[in-house]
Parts: C-alpha cells; sequence; structure tokens
C-alpha cells in the first residue's frame, strides 16, 4: 500500500493498519489466496486515506467516537480510527480498527458487486446502496436520506468479533467460534475476553435478525470458516448465500431489502430499518424490542412455509430453521425482559398467515 496514503500517530500503527485489512479481506475471502490478492489489490485503488491518530483524539465532536468510514458516490472511502499512541486497550485499539475497515470493505465489495441495475426508484426517489446501509439520490446527486444503519453497525460489530477470535491472539478463546458468537449472547461466559463496546447491547436483536435470514436448515458458521470458506459468500444447495443478511452487509444491502420486502411487502424493510435506526440512537425500551422480535418471526415464519409449500426445503430442513430461530428468539426474552404473552404468539401466528 502506498505509504501517502497512510497516516499514523505511533509506528506500532503500521501493524494495526495491517491486520485490519488482513483481518477482513481474509472474513470476505476466507483462505483464498488468489481472492484475498485480487481484492486486497482492489481495496487499496478504492482507498483514498487511512488515517491513525492518538487514542484522546476527539472525533465528530464525540468523546464516544473511536472511529468512522466515509466514501463518495463511487464507494471510494476515507477510513479514520484511534490507534495506539496513548491507548489503554490494546484490545479495545484492535476491534476499533477492525470494525472500521469492515465498513471500508462494504463500501468497496457493494461497489464490486453492484449491477447496473440494482438502483431502482420508490415515488419519485432513487434508492442505491452505500456500504451496507440504502441511501436516496437526491438532485444533484448527494444523499439526502439513509436506511439500516442498525444493522450496519451492529453486524459489523459481530463479524469483527468473529475475525479476532480466530485471528488475533490477544482475543482468540478454543470456546467460542462463530456458532457462539452469531448465534448466542457469548459475553455472558466467564473469562471469555469479550470485549464490550458501544453495540454490545444491541448484538443479540441483530443474531436474531441473522437467524431469519438463514437459508440453510441447520448451519454450523464454524465448519464453513474451518473449510477454508466465507461465512459471507459461502451458498447452499440452491447456490444462495448462507445468511442473506450477513451477505448483503457486506455486499449488497439492497438484496437484504428485496429478501424482506418479498415477504412482509413493499415499503416494509425501510420501515423495519427505520424503527432499529431509531432505537440505535435512544434508550433501549423492551416494548420495542419485543416489537422487533415479533416482526422477524413474522417473516421467518414466512419464509419457511413459502419454501415448505413450494418443495423446496424439507420439513426436517424447516424444524432446523426455526429451531435456530427459536434459540435465539428464547434468549432474548431473557436478555431483554421481552417475555412474549399468549396474545402476542397468536398475534405472530395470525400475521404470518396474511398475504404480503
Amino acid at each position: 500500500m502506498k505509504l501517502g496514503k497512510i497516516s499514523i500517530s505511533s509506528i506500532k500503527d503500521i501493524s494495526l493498519v495491517k491486520k485490519a485489512i488482513n483481518y477482513n479481506t481474509w472474513l470476505l475471502c476466507g483462505n483464498n489466496p488468489k481472492k484475498q490478492a485480487l481484492f486486497k489489490k482492489i481495496l487499496l485503488k478504492k482507498c483514498n486515506s487511512i488515517t491513525v491518530v492518538p487514542s484522546d483524539t476527539l472525533l465528530h465532536g464525540s468523546n464516544g467516537v473511536r472511529g468512522y468510514c466515509c466514501a463518495d458516490a463511487d464507494q471510494n472511502f476515507d477510513v479514520v480510527f484511534w490507534g495506539n499512541q496513548g491507548s489503554p486497550n490494546e484490545k479495545g485499539t484492535i476491534h476499533t480498527a477492525v470494525h472500521e475497515m469492515c465498513h471500508a470493505v462494504q463500501h468497496v465489495a457493494s461497489y464490486i458487486l453492484k449491477n447496473p441495475g440494482d438502483d431502482y426508484v420508490f415515488g419519485n426517489h432513487v434508492m442505491s446502496t452505500h456500504g451496507s446501509t440504502i441511501i436516496e439520490k437526491s438532485g444533484n446527486d448527494r444523499f439526502s436520506d439513509a436506511y439500516g444503519t442498525f444493522f450496519c453497525e451492529t453486524i459489523t460489530d459481530i463479524l469483527t468479533n468473529v475475525e479476532l477470535f480466530y485471528l488475533d491472539k490477544k482475543f482468540i478463546d478454543r470456546r467460542i467460534n462463530a456458532d457462539n458468537i452469531l448465534k448466542y449472547n457469548y459475553s455472558i461466559l466467564d473469562g471469555s475476553n469479550m470485549q464490550k463496546f458501544g453495540y454490545t447491547i444491541y448484538l443479540s436483536i441483530a443474531r436474531l435478525a441473522i437467524a431469519a435470514f438463514s437459508n440453510v436448515g441447520s448451519v454450523s458458521y464454524d465448519k464453513i470458516i474451518q473449510n477454508g470458506e466465507s461465512i459471507i459468500l459461502a451458498k447452499n444447495t440452491r447456490n444462495e448465500p448462507v445468511n442473506d443478511l450477513l451477505y448483503g452487509i457486506m455486499c449488497n444491502a439492497l438484496y437484504i431489502e428485496n429478501a424482506y420486502d418479498k415477504y412482509m411487502g413493499n415499503n416494509a424493510y425501510y420501515k423495519l430499518c427505520k424503527k432499529l435506526d431509531y432505537m440505535l440512537n435512544h434508550p433501549l425500551k423492551n416494548a420495542d424490542v419485543k416489537e422487533v422480535m415479533c416482526e422477524l418471526a413474522v417473516f421467518q415464519n414466512k419464509k419457511v412455509n413459502d419454501l415448505l409449500a413450494r418443495n423446496v426445503i424439507t420439513q426436517k430442513e424447516a424444524t432446523f430453521m426455526i429451531n435456530d430461530f427459536n434459540l435465539v428468539f428464547n434468549n432474548l426474552q431473557c436478555e431483554y425482559d421481552a417475555y412474549l404473552t399468549t396474545k402476542d404468539m397468536k398475534k405472530i401466528v395470525k400475521s404470518s398467515n396474511k398475504a404480503s
């Protein structure tokens, strides 16, 4: 990488930048050296700058911001994050660097995989992907509205933890693998070295969404990784992504919207994202969590019922998909004290049987 594109606050930051790039390249490409080399070449070409600053630097005028990634309409990106200088927590520093570079990879992957017809018109608005969010293009080609920030941030945090627990010696813990991270609130494990950052409180909601968007009967993300594949680009026997949400967050946010609206109706993903994006910036309420849980349950029920009706999956596969979802769903009730009543459950069943 051209050193002119990198600005560092400490010599140790060179290693930090390399880790952030290499870990995220692995996440997208798996253990395939050719794919890794090709993607890294494109990634560096799309990079305007990477700036690593001392850990006491005020970013975006807020003490809570450790880093950020921004990009132009062509997904050329700039990344800024706290480095090693003045850092009291080396694990936190690595987590921040990998998280922010993951956002950069989302911009580049969506640039690579986007088709000319992917933009769409909704009313008088032209919608397009911008990294892992969806944006509205205004007349002067500037972005006037965006949605999907909740999924963008929480799933990026989850994927960052997958990278760190597999690749970084400071995090590796043999009790924790991708299945723990994607399906459980694994932070409750004593001595797990799980670092609690700003999005931790929301991660289980994101895990429920991941379960709802699964396209495999009983998926082992750890097995996919152990086979040298990418959990992002891995396909099922029907040549679909193993998980639409993981694929979409990294590669094409409109793919997620299409998958969701197919069963929940036009504009449903937009409404869900607006609800979640609001929750991300306000005190969490268990009533809001219950509402999202119910909606995701309806989506998953409709999806599974449709796949069964069309003989796309077997009853055994359907049972596995439902069980995986219910595992996260039941844990969520306990974690957020968001227990559903009989009335709530009946409403889910009724809505699941209603046509979109």
